[in-house]
């Protein structure tokens, strides 16, 4: 009898270890996704490509606003702006969600009061937020970091 539990117990624990090491490789794989689709975002802001970082965000983003009006919007919020650099500080991340610490450097626009105070250059640090839907990463807050509105989350999910 004692024999029969011992035996069950060592198959319980290897299901568990056996779930518990697909469960870490499928985070860090789903690390990796998200790390890769914060750089391309980036890399697309950076040369203004409107389009291609809307195909990022949530549908249900994509169901209220329409291309034209966050491309529209991006062009008005992106004006005199110029991002020179961002660096992934980290990256936090569960099963359907993923928060990306993120700093960007930009160029101020000389019109800004920012340049009345002598900066040129500026450093934000936001944060990018991710959900998982049927296996995929989308962003749902592209952090606005004081004049990119449309890469907030205006919608509820």
């Amino acid at each position: 009898m004692l024999h029969v539990h011992a035996k069950n117990v060592v198959i319980f624990l290897y299901v568990l270890f056996l779930t518990t090491s697909c469960y870490s490789e499928s985070l860090e794989g789903d690390e990796a996704r998200v790390r890769g689709i914060v750089e391309i975002y980036y890399d697309l802001e950076m040369r203004q490509d409107w389009d291609g970082a809307y195909a990022h965000r949530l549908p249900v983003y994509r169901e209220v606003i329409t291309i034209d009006e966050y491309r529209n919007g991006m062009l008005k919020d992106s004006m005199g702006w110029q991002l020179l650099e961002y660096k992934i500080n980290t990256v936090d991340i569960s099963i359907d969600s993923a928060v990306v610490s993120v700093s960007v450097v930009e160029k101020v626009p000389k019109s800004h009061e920012l340049r009345d105070m002598g900066l040129e250059i500026v450093r934000f640090n936001g944060n990018v937020v991710f959900k998982k839907l049927s296996d995929v990463w989308y962003i749902k807050d592209a952090f606005t970091r004081g004049h990119m509105n449309y890469n907030a989350s205006l919608v509820e999910e």
